[in-house]
């Protein structure tokens, strides 16, 4: 896995370092311009199961993620709005990116940062294919397959996070 996804945790640690980023979403190069990126909120904070609250705070053209309790900070997040409930961050450094999908029920949200967990056939239904180690990862060739992952059920029925959502403005 390269350095970009090994050291980031924004949206989908959009609440949680708990969330492992071996297997994540990746592409080259990132998907999402700054032109086609979602500004549906200015902060929302969260808390994972756990009791660590995170937040997601935007500045300027793209969104700052921090940890409250140690104040660490990852910068030039971008969001994607997938469909009203469903949103994809993207975190890019250089030429590369890597993807966080979080979808929103309620007063939560259901997060997904992982595709080593799909079955060889959800792979090529959605055009996909895992890396080998030692980079292990789906690598998302456009920006429609970005969005087909996100409306994919297959991409939400294991190995999901949820967080709860306590306040957003």
């Amino acid at each position: 896995m390269n350095a970009l996804a090994r050291g980031m945790l924004p949206l989908a640690a959009v609440a949680v370092a708990s969330i492992e980023l071996s297997g994540c979403f990746t592409s080259q190069p990132p998907l999402i311009g700054k032109e086609q990126a979602d500004y549906s909120f200015k902060t929302i904070k969260m808390r994972d199961d756990q009791g660590k609250e995170v937040e997601l705070t935007r500045d300027g053209d793209s969104y700052v993620f921090t940890e409250l309790a140690n104040g660490k900070v990852e910068r030039n997040i971008l969001l994607y709005k997938i469909n009203e409930n469903v949103f994809a961050a993207q975190i890019a450094e250089g030429n590369h990116a890597a993807y966080y999908f979080a979808k929103k029920d309620g007063n939560a949200l259901t997060l997904q940062a992982k595709c080593d967990n799909l079955e060889d056939d959800e792979l090529r239904e959605l055009n996909l294919a895992f890396g080998a180690w030692p980079d292990p990862s789906c690598n998302l060739e456009n920006l429609d397959a970005l969005i087909r992952l996100g409306q994919s059920a297959a991409i939400w029925s294991r190995d999901t996070r949820k967080v709860e959502i306590i306040t957003i403005e």
